[in-house]
């Protein structure tokens, strides 16, 4: 990454940032929609990947690789939850001006938290009680998905322009 900015703008601002319609915006999703459909994380939690290992435990190597793979963008934009119009809208705007490819975590692999649930659900419900969780184990899930996500991100920042 050669330079890091901070875009300030009002909630005004956001809905009619540099003349991008939300048709635009819907374009430019539905575009990355079909562009990264097969390494969306809910796609890849839900397919029939095996990611334990021959213990029964998650092989965290195989699902870094598999479920985050990287990507060479031009930038990365980093964003809220809440503001994940706002960085579509951006990115929008980066490819209709000057043809750079935005790299939107969100819109590529998905929300860390949906991804946690559907492991959560297949791997550390408890057997005596289906609607329990073990707690060790998604104490474990937990730990090495953000671990995992945050290595992921940095990663990514540092293949982007």
């Amino acid at each position: 990454m050669y330079k890091g900015f901070d875009l300030q703008l009002s909630r005004n601002d956001s809905m009619e940032f540099m003349g991008i319609s939300s048709q635009d915006i819907k374009n430019y999703s539905d575009k990355i929609d079909n562009l990264y459909l097969e390494t969306k994380l809910l796609q890849r939690v839900n397919s029939n990947i095996e990611l334990t290992d021959k213990n029964g435990i998650i092989d965290v190597t195989k699902l870094r690789n598999t479920w985050f793979p990287e990507y060479k963008d031009g930038v990365f934009i980093s964003h809220s939850h809440k503001d994940k119009f706002l960085a579509k809208r951006v990115a929008c705007w980066l490819k209709k001006e000057f043809d750079i490819n935005a790299f939107i975590d969100s819109a590529v692999w998905g929300y860390a938290n949906d991804l946690l649930k559907n492991i959560d659900d297949k791997y550390c419900v408890l057997t005596i009680d289906p609607k329990t969780y073990d707690y060790d184990k998604r104490n474990y899930s937990t730990s090495q998905v953000n671990l995992i996500l945050s290595s992921s991100l940095h990663d990514m920042i540092d293949n982007c322009e």
